[in-house]
């Protein structure tokens, strides 16, 4: 008989290999500098590895066919320890418990059949789990909560084909990081990064099936989410960043995706957020952000029945809206809603037919930007800037945008600026009202075939100026009281204009009507003054002529009338 030392029999006891139809297998260490390893070959397993109160310890378990299950405890001021779990073909399951650790490494890698992973990581320092899952019902869960002031820990979980899910919760972890991969099936991912997640990254990257992925941050600084959608994806995203601050979140859906949604919330200062729809069929993408600085930047490029949606709350935000289309038949919407002030509202649709574009602003300080581009037919625009939209500025552009609208509302304005630009297009309608405007001023420029325009001003400096070429023209000015001075420019065809002038003071008015149907009219309520103001002339150079100047009240009147 031979006899073993110590050591010798310790590394015996620990290190097996089983290839019993019915295997078992349980090892339990105290201490430090142990390794256990068990391998299984053979049917029905299963293993147990328990390591308590040790230093550099290792345990493995490789599990080849059949039921396969094991289990790995490593706990209770363990430091610089690892665990590994590896296991192929059949109805496999893992789990690894690492609890009170410093510095600690968990892998699973499982392939093929019905795989399960957990890992569970808690009360850890600087920990890093991995689970690689190849084929079959896959599932995997990481739980990874840290302890103290700096906790790093980092998740990955791989999967490549068939049932897919993910579940990554990093709890009380600083510069975490945790990354999930899924290729092909019925793709779900979830990650969570909470209580104080600062200076951490999640990336999930689907390529994809069925799809579903959401990523939260709470309590999260200087951190980022990034989702990609792709090769035909169904999906939904979502991402969370709450009570943060220089937060980035990114989503892209790609490559022929279908009824793709995405939806992006962020409370906080200085976050970003940006998302891309590309090459897709009746997508939605959704933003929400409350606070400062914020910066929103979404995109639908080459797409076709889309819809984006952001939403802010806050001061100084900047939130921007592209829309491309293809084809011959692709509605898009948009629309930017704002509470607060020095918030800056931008919607591009381009080739983009029965396109919707609504803009809503309350505060003061604001920008609204609309242009609808390149046969963007039967478009439509909405801007409200309103509840003491003071300094506000608001410009629409319509280029090849046959038979469309812009309607501007603002009220309580002080400072503020309407521009508006349509043509060539037909049928094309402009509307802008300024409600206790003061140094409002508008202007509406049209080209093309049906036209119409109408402008509604209220109080202090006014201005206005409508011009419209060729086709059935048609203007409306009505000012209401103070400085005054509308100018209506209609070159050619059925031609009507009127300005009227009520509630007084400077007025001045100019109508130049060039030939065919023409009709004007100006009505001024006199005051004038400040260098005694009041004029009023209408020039009408040819065809079916009328024109009428009324001027009540004073000072310095002056009525010009012509026409050839």
């Amino acid at each position: 008989m031979t006899k073993l030392l110590p050591l010798a029999a310790a590394i015996a006891m620990t290190i097996g290999t089983a290839h019993a139809a019915d295997s078992t297998a349980t090892t339990s260490q105290n201490g430090s500098g142990n390794l256990a390893t068990t391998v299984q070959t053979g049917t029905n397993h299963t293993a147990t590895i328990n390591t308590a109160l040790g230093f550099d310890s290792s345990a493995n378990i490789d599990q080849a066919g059949d039921a396969q299950t094991a289990t790995i405890n490593q706990v209770g001021g363990v430091a610089n320890s690892s665990a590994m779990v590896t296991q192929s073909v059949s109805s496999n399951n893992a789990t690894i418990n690492q609890e009170h650790m410093d510095n600690t490494h968990a892998t699973v890698t499982q392939a093929g059949e019905s795989n399960n992973a957990d890992v569970n990581q808690l009360h850890v320092d600087d920990s890093q789990a991995i689970v690689q899952q190849q084929g079959n019902t896959n599932n995997a869960n990481i739980r990874q909560y840290g302890f103290g002031i700096h906790n790093p820990a980092g998740s990955t979980i791989l999967q490549t084909g068939n049932n897919n899910s993910a579940t990554s919760d990093q709890d009380t972890s600083t510069d975490a990081l945790s990354t999930v991969v899924q290729t092909g099936a019925d793709n779900i991912a979830n990650v969570n990064q909470m209580n104080g997640a600062e200076r951490s990254v999640v990336a999930i990257n689907q390529i994809t099936n069925s799809s579903l992925a959401t990523a939260t941050q709470d309590g999260s600084a200087d951190s980022s989410i990034t989702i990609n959608q792709i090769n035909g994806s169904i999906g939904t995203a979502d991402v969370t960043q709450s009570n943060g601050s220089g937060n980035m979140a990114s989503v892209t859906q790609d490559d022929n995706s279908l009824n793709a949604i995405a939806s992006v919330s962020q409370t906080g200062s200085s976050n970003q957020v940006s998302t891309l729809q590309q090459h897709a069929i009746n997508t939605s993408l959704s933003v929400m952000q409350e606070g400062a600085s914020n910066i929103a930047s979404v995109n639908q490029e080459h797409v076709n029945d889309s819809v984006a949606t952001v939403n802010v709350t806050g001061d100084s935000n900047t939130s921007t809206v592209r829309q491309y289309g293809f084809g011959f038949h692709e509605p898009a919407s948009a629309t930017v809603t704002t509470v607060g002030n020095l918030n800056n509202a931008n919607i591009n649709q381009d080739t983009s037919y029965m396109a919707q574009a609504t803009v809503d602003q309350a505060g003061n300080g604001n920008i609204a930007l609309v242009s609808q581009l390149n046969e963007s037919d039967n478009a439509n625009v909405f801007v409200a800037q309103i509840d003491g939209s003071e300094s506000g500025n608001v410009v629409v552009a319509q280029n090849q945008a046959a038979d469309s609208t812009a309607t501007v509302m603002q009220s309580a304005v002080n400072g503020s600026a309407v521009f508006v630009a349509q043509g060539p297009g037909s049928q094309l309608n402009a509307d802008v009202n300024q409600t206790g405007s003061i140094g409002g001023m508008v202007n509406v420029n049209q080209d093309g075939v049906d036209q119409a325009a109408v402008v509604s001003q209220s109080g202090t400096d006014n201005m206005a100026d409508v011009y419209q070429t060729a086709s059935l023209n048609r203007a409306n000015v009505t000012q209401m009281g103070d400085f005054g001075a509308a100018d209506i420019d209609q070159t050619g065809a059925d031609n009507e204009a009127w300005v009227n002038q009520s509630g007084g003071e400077y007025n001045d008015a100019v109508l130049l009507q060039q030939g065919d149907e023409n009709y004007a009219m100006i009505e001024q309520s006199g005051l004038g003054q400040d260098g005694a103001h009041n004029l009023a002339t209408i020039n009408q150079l040819g065809m079916n002529d009328s024109a009428s100047i009324m001027q009540a009240g004073g000072f310095g009147n002056t009525a010009t009338i012509t026409q050839n």
